[in-house]
């Protein structure tokens, strides 16, 4: 999987060829060279043995819309016929501006339809204080988890707060 995930770098002018690279959106991105770093590859299919997988579970992972590099057409065009959509927010941000409106003018049609939904608040750890008891963290957590529901305008029962990088360092 460490493959799917390098990058290289390219010139700005490369870069605008490829699709991968508007102005304003990306210019605080461009090294002193005038070099910009983007995907090594633009799509990745992964086989794994798993059960649900081999019954026909497809799983597609995009990135953020506002990733460099990223393909919006490929995650927008997909939704409608989602049947079930990880919408992953970061923790530490909460909901941001990007967030918001691809939840505004996307996903939020999900909940309203009662089709599968599932927001996922990720980067949790980064809520972790060691200097804090440990009921004082779970009222951090669910109080970031309460703030991301009001401002989702959803219930609290659809927000599952992970760390998959501590998931990760545990596997």
């Amino acid at each position: 999987l460490r493959e799917i995930i390098q990058t290289k770098q390219v010139s700005v002018a490369d870069a605008v060829k490829l699709d991968l690279y508007q102005g304003e959106l990306h210019h605080g991105l461009v090294s002193s060279n005038n070099m910009v770093e983007i995907p090594q590859w633009r799509h990745a299919i992964v086989s794994f043995p798993h059960p649900l997988l081999q019954q026909g579970l497809v799983i597609l992972d995009t990135p953020g819309l506002n990733a460099l590099g990223s393909e919006p057409e490929l995650t927008l065009s997909t939704l409608p016929n989602a049947q079930v959509v990880l919408f992953v927010l970061a923790a530490d941000t909460g909901v941001t501006r990007s967030d918001m409106e691809m939840w505004q003018h996307h996903i939020k049609s999900f909940y309203s339809n009662q089709r599968g939904l599932v927001i996922v608040l990720n980067k949790i750890d980064t809520l972790w204080d060691e200097l804090k008891f440990p009921h004082e963290i779970k009222g951090v957590i669910a109080r970031q988890r309460a703030a991301t529901a009001r401002t989702l305008g959803i219930s609290e029962d659809l927000i599952f707060p992970i760390s998959a990088q501590k998931a990760l360092v545990a596997k």
